[in-house]
């Protein structure tokens, strides 16, 4: 009996699980009837996606990398920012200037005049 007549009569359980050891016999079975000249062609092309698929979760590992980094960054940024307007308030409320408010902690002095 051929993988074929296996497959469509159902009596051995193949599952649509990529990897899944009936499925890599049904492949084995199919290639073994190949031509030299098709089973190097099977080759390539089993090389090429293969290739693909890496590429593809290299970019993907790559672009999370870069979005976790930039997020970071950006949460930095904010935190600092807030952190800089909680020290403008606290220097504020214990009467300094807004010149001297402005050289601590880095924002400018039209801004702060019109938030605090």
């Amino acid at each position: 009996m051929n993988m074929e007549t296996i497959q469509k009569e159902g009596k051995i359980p193949f599952s649509k699980q990529k990897g899944d050891f009936y499925d890599r016999i049904a492949k084995m079975s199919n290639t073994a009837s190949l031509t030299g000249d098709e089973l190097h062609a099977y080759h390539q092309w089993l090389k090429v996606k293969n290739d693909d698929l890496l590429r593809l979760k290299k970019a993907r590992e790559e672009g999370e990398a870069k979005g976790r980094a930039e997020g970071e960054a950006k949460g930095r940024a904010e935190g600092e920012k807030l952190q800089a307007w909680k020290t403008a308030r606290i220097l504020h409320e214990a009467n300094q200037t807004i010149d001297f408010i402005s050289k601590v902690t880095g924002i400018p002095e039209e801004e702060l005049k019109s938030n605090l």
